[in-house]
């Protein structure tokens, strides 16, 4: 956690905003830390700058089965500050979801700062070292609907805009049309099939394995995404950015990329049969081994592109001409 950068967790409509108090933000996203691998490893901890996901349960959730770090009710984040400054704090939590969220020092045990629903506010100057965040449910399973656990995410967030009523909304990567319910199930589970994500904002989202099965992705932003492994079968992609994203080995059987842009993206041995990469901007990208038979690439930029062992067998190509049988690497 920079002094440049803070963090925005979100959970539905519940929204605890962490921010560090400086002049510029970075909006680079890297690669998501879940609960599960703090459970999984003690020694983690948050980097300045990851996205963090934990599951909160609710206070009677009892026994789950699942990785924790710590007791039903109560979760543990470690995090690590680099830069000695002075970072404010604000908990928007309409739903009840959180009781208590609390800034501790790394062994968890002197409280530095503690927000709740009445005291929502507050800052303190944490110097380099690494601190814990913890958070106290205030919902029984009834109160979430069913559920035993509400998701929270933390993420890069600007000083300017964390304040702003609709924050979380925004941040979430969620335009006011979207189901909030959908990129939760996304994020959380990994699967949302059909969703409509229609100009989703989802810069940097570690969606390694997703399934995204017939999901309207047209003009999402997945900018450094993770995205290695998904499943992406006939998925809407028309004009999303997907610049510098990880899809290596993912599933694009049939999905419609026209007008993507992959500028620098990984697809090594990603699988694309069938796919619409029609005026598809591949400047740069890695298609080493990829399957590209019967794909599309009328009018596509392949500018610097590696298609190395690539299979292109029956593909169309840039200039319309289809691919010969047995076509790797090149279009013969």
């Amino acid at each position: 956690m920079r002094a440049r950068n803070g963090w925005m967790m979100l959970a539905g409509v519940m929204a605890l905003a962490m921010v560090a108090c400086s002049k510029s933000g970075n909006a680079d996203t890297p690669r998501a830390l879940t609960e599960y691998d703090f459970a999984a490893d003690p020694t983690l901890s948050l980097q300045p700058g990851q996205v963090g996901v934990t599951f909160l349960e609710a206070v009677d959730a009892g026994a789950t089965g699942l990785p924790d770090t710590r007791i039903p009710g109560l979760d543990i984040i470690p995090f690590e500050v680099t830069e000695e400054t002075r970072y404010s704090y604000t908990l928007d939590d309409a739903n009840g979801s959180v009781t208590h969220a609390v800034i501790a020092t790394g062994d968890a045990e002197a409280v530095l700062l503690d927000l709740t629903p009445a005291s929502p506010t507050g800052s303190v100057v944490l110097k380099p070292g690494w601190y814990a965040l913890l958070l106290v449910s205030g919902n029984t399973v009834e109160q979430n609907q069913g559920e035993t656990s509400t998701t929270v995410f933390l993420q890069p967030v600007s000083p300017s805009i964390a304040l702003q009523s609709d924050a979380a909304l925004r941040l979430a990567g969620v335009a006011p049309h979207f189901s909030q319910a959908e990129v939760n199930i996304l994020l959380s589970k990994g699967s949302c099939p059909k969703c409509d994500l229609t100009n989703a904002k989802l810069t940097g989202a570690y969606l390694s394995s997703a399934k995204l099965l017939l999901a309207n992705l047209a003009g999402a932003d997945l900018t450094k995404a993770n995205l290695s492994y998904a499943t992406l079968r006939h998925a809407t992609l028309i004009g999303a950015t997907l610049t510098t994203a990880n899809l290596f080995w993912a599933d694009m059987y049939g999905a419609d990329l026209t007008k993507a842009i992959l500028t620098g993206a990984d697809l090594t041995e990603a699988k694309l049969p069938s796919a619409n990469l029609t005026g598809a901007n591949l400047t740069g990208a890695n298609l080493v081994s990829a399957d590209l038979t019967g794909a599309v690439l009328t009018k596509a930029n392949l500018s610097g592109a590696i298609l190395f062992l690539a299979d292109l067998t029956g593909a169309t190509w840039t200039d319309g001409r289809i691919c010969a049988q047995g076509s790797i690497g090149v279009c013969n």
